[in-house]
């Protein structure tokens, strides 16, 4: 066990931004509990330390990069939700979910008081009376969060995967949850739903392999209907807008770089293709940090400056739409599928 964990100490993960990620070390005979075991370890470490840092000097941009990491974790436990099961009538998993789900929520309601600034950390101004209620709900979650007891459990529970598939019901639908398929019916488009599973003959990554192509081929079903969207006011839309960009940057920003050994083909081709995903993600996050600004200044009475983003957000949608039509996005994410055989 000391040298599984030393092993996972020492693993360095992709952070290649603009160009294919490289394999650093080779994961393809590791099961899926094995795959889980290892990837989680290394992760949860991680948070911990850097949670630890968190005090009550610290300002809502230095956030940034520790949201980032508790989503990572999120997006792993999802992945491998399949690996853990219940003990002593316990789900551990679903309250490890549970509690970095609520982490995650109050770390970027804090951070959004950078975001909202659409500025520099350099040149970011902070009201201290408004920040701190946002500071010291993360402070609170994160002493709880690190107690003893509490992430005793979860560090013994990411290293004792099980070996059998474990039943789970309700998952996240950027994973394992319900995907859509589409086929002609008389000239219709029928969408219907389908689930998701690993395969425990298949290795870790074969199954990684799986789930990441289905979530591109559901972004490819998402792709016209985002294109179709009239305004991000309404909130139908919005939701789907972000789900779209989710979904791409699940694969492209996340599981991509968590797992470069997934881009089997590597030529030009594949790197402008990928490198214009990872770019949708921060194209469209731009226009998603102004409609959260839009909600977060609504939230606080500022009425004046809600209004003033509405039409901004309306232009910013078009100019979206155009950049997707013109980098022909859905010709890239199709290379991206077929990138992850062989």
């Amino acid at each position: 066990m000391k040298t599984t964990i030393l092993l996972l100490l020492l693993m360095i993960s992709s952070n290649g931004l603009c160009e294919l990620p490289t394999v650093s070390e080779s994961i393809d005979s590791l099961s899926y509990p094995e795959l889980a075991q290892k990837m989680l370890t290394k992760e949860v470490l991680g948070i911990v330390t850097a949670l630890k840092k968190v005090g009550p000097q610290t300002l809502p941009h230095e956030t940034k990069v520790l949201r980032k990491s508790i989503g990572r974790v999120k997006g792993l436990l999802d992945l491998f939700a399949y690996a853990y099961n219940t003990k002593n009538g316990q789900d551990l998993w679903k309250a490890f979910r549970k509690d970095l789900d609520v982490g995650y929520t109050y770390y970027g309601q804090f951070k959004d008081l950078f975001d909202v600034q659409n500025t520099t950390a350099e040149e970011a101004v902070y009201n201290e009376e408004e920040i701190k209620p946002f500071r010291t709900t993360c402070l609170k979650w994160t002493k709880q969060f690190l107690n003893r007891k509490r992430i005793r459990k979860y560090k013994t529970l990411v290293i004792n995967p099980s070996h059998k598939r474990v039943l789970r019901v309700k998952l996240s639908r950027f994973y394992w949850g319900p995907y859509i398929q589409t086929k002609k019916k008389n000239g219709k488009v029928v969408i219907k739903n389908i689930s998701l599973k690993p395969d425990f003959s298949l290795t870790g990554l074969e199954n990684v392999k799986n789930l990441m192509q289905a979530t591109l081929k559901l972004a490819l079903v998402e792709h016209d209907h985002v294109l179709d969207v009239g305004s991000l006011l309404v909130h139908e839309n919005s939701e789907l807008f972000h789900d779209f960009r989710k979904r791409v940057r699940t694969v492209s920003k996340n599981n991509m770089k968590i797992f470069p050994e997934l881009i089997v083909v590597r030529n030009e081709e594949v790197e402008a293709a990928y490198d214009l995903l990872v770019e949708l993600s921060d194209v469209f996050g731009a226009l998603n940090d102004k409609v959260t600004a839009m909600h977060l200044y609504e939230s606080l009475n500022e009425h004046e400056m809600a209004e003033s983003l509405k039409p901004q957000i309306e232009q910013d949608l078009t100019s979206v739409k155009n950049w997707v039509i013109d980098n022909k996005i859905k010709e890239k994410i199709e290379i991206m599928i077929s990138a992850m055989d062989s």
